[in-house]
C-alpha cells in the first residue's frame, strides 16, 4: 500500500522538479545557478523515468550515470571561468565535453538507443526532448569562439549521419525514435547558434509532434513492426494516424515537419551551408525508415481500409489523437507552409 502510493508521488515530485529545474536554468544570471537547474531538471528526470521492470530501472542506470559524468565536466568547467582561470581553451573544451554528453552528440551519443529502447513512451519523450532544453539554453549563451562552433558543427553532423543509418532496419520504434531525435538534435543545435529567436519555433513544434507521436503510440499498443501484424479492427486508422507523424518528421510538404526544415534552411544556409546539406542528406536517408509505416499500411490493410469506431473509452482516445494528427502534420502544416510561401 505504501509503495503504491510513494510511486505515483515520484513521479509527480519528478514532473515538478523537471519544470522548475528548467525555469532555474533560463532565470539564472549565474553559470552556476544554470548548473544547479539542469541538475534540479536531471533529478526529476530520474524520477519519471523510473519503471517497473529490470530493463527500464537499467535504462535509468545508465542514463544517471552518464549524466553524472557530464555533470562534473561542467561543473569544473564553470568553476573554473568563476575563479577567472587562464587556460580559455581548455575551461571551453572541458564545458563543451560535458554538454556534448548531456545532449547525446557525437562521440556521445551511444547511450541515448539503449535508454530510450527500454523506458516508458513518457520516458522517452523526457530524454528525446526535454532534457534537451536546458543544454541547449548553456550552449546559446557561452559565446563559443569560432573554433569551437565548427567543432560543435562537425559533431552535429556526424550526429545527424550516425542517426540516419543507425535507424535502417531497426525494428523497435523507441530505439528508432531515439535515431530519429539524434537527426533532430542536429538540427537543434545548427538553429540553437544561430539565435534563440530561431531554435524556438522547430523545438516547439518538435515537442507537440513528438509528444502527439508518443501519446499515440503509447495508445494504439505499438512497440515495435510485429505489432503491426496483429490483426484488430483500428489498426488502419492506427497506422494512418502515426505514418502522418512519421511523414511529418520526415519534412514531406505540406506537412508541418516541411515548416521545420525551412526554418532551418532559411536560417542556417548563410552561415552552414555544408551543415546544411549534410543535414538535408541525413533527412533523405531517414524518409527509408520513417516510410516503413506507410509500407505495412499498405501491405496488410490497403485492400481493406474501414472506418469502424468503438464506444469503449481507449477507442475513444484513439479517435482524439487520430483527429490531433492529422490537424498538427496536415492542417498546421498546410497553413505554415503557404505563410512561407506568401512571406
Amino acid at each position: 500500500m505504501l509503495i503504491g502510493w510513494f510511486v505515483p508521488m515520484a513521479v509527480i515530485v519528478g514532473g515538478y522538479l523537471l519544470v522548475g529545474g528548467i525555469f532555474v536554468c533560463i532565470y539564472s544570471v549565474g553559470l552556476l545557478g544554470m548548473w544547479v537547474g539542469m541538475e534540479l531538471s536531471f533529478f526529476g528526470a530520474v524520477g519519471v523515468l523510473g519503471g517497473s521492470s529490470v530493463e527500464e530501472v537499467e535504462g535509468v542506470q545508465k542514463y544517471f550515470i552518464i549524466q553524472v559524468f557530464s555533470s562534473i565536466f561542467l561543473l569544473i568547467g564553470f568553476l573554473l571561468v568563476i575563479n577567472f582561470y587562464k587556460g580559455g581553451w581548455l575551461v571551453e573544451l572541458i564545458m563543451m565535453v560535458g554538454l556534448m554528453m548531456k545532449l547525446g552528440l557525437f562521440p556521445f551519443y551511444f547511450w541515448i538507443p539503449s535508454v530510450m529502447g527500454v523506458v516508458s513512451w513518457v520516458g522517452c519523450f523526457v530524454v528525446s526532448v526535454v532534457q534537451k532544453f536546458n543544454p541547449i539554453w548553456i550552449l546559446v549563451n557561452l559565446m563559443l569562439e569560432s573554433y569551437l562552433q565548427q567543432v560543435i558543427e562537425f559533431s552535429a553532423c556526424l550526429t545527424g549521419l550516425v542517426g540516419c543509418i543507425g535507424g535502417i532496419g531497426v525494428l523497435q520504434f523507441r530505439v528508432l525514435l531515439a535515431f530519429s531525435s539524434m537527426v533532430h538534435l542536429g538540427y537543434m543545435v545548427f538553429m540553437c547558434l544561430i539565435g534563440w529567436d530561431v531554435f524556438l519555433p522547430y523545438m516547439a513544434l518538435y515537442f507537440c509532434l513528438s509528444f502527439s507521436l508518443m501519446m499515440s503510440l503509447w495508445a494504439c499498443g505499438i512497440y515495435s513492426f510485429l505489432d503491426l501484424t496483429k490483426c484488430n479492427e483500428s489498426v488502419d486508422m492506427d497506422l494512418f494516424m502515426i505514418s502522418l507523424y512519421m511523414f511529418s518528421f520526415a519534412g514531406i510538404p505540406p506537412l508541418s515537419g516541411c515548416f521545420m526544415k525551412a526554418i532551418f534552411l532559411v536560417s542556417c544556409w548563410e552561415v552552414f551551408p555544408i551543415g546544411c546539406v549534410v543535414l538535408f542528406l541525413s533527412s533523405g536517408v531517414s524518409l527509408f525508415y520513417y516510410s516503413s509505416f506507410f509500407t505495412y499500411l499498405n501491405l496488410y490493410w490497403g485492400s481493406m481500409l474501414k472506418w469502424q469506431f468503438m464506444k469503449s473509452s481507449v477507442m475513444d482516445l484513439k479517435v482524439f489523437l487520430f483527429f490531433v494528427s492529422v490537424l498538427l502534420n496536415v492542417v498546421v502544416g498546410f497553413g505554415l507552409f503557404l505563410s512561407i510561401v506568401i512571406i
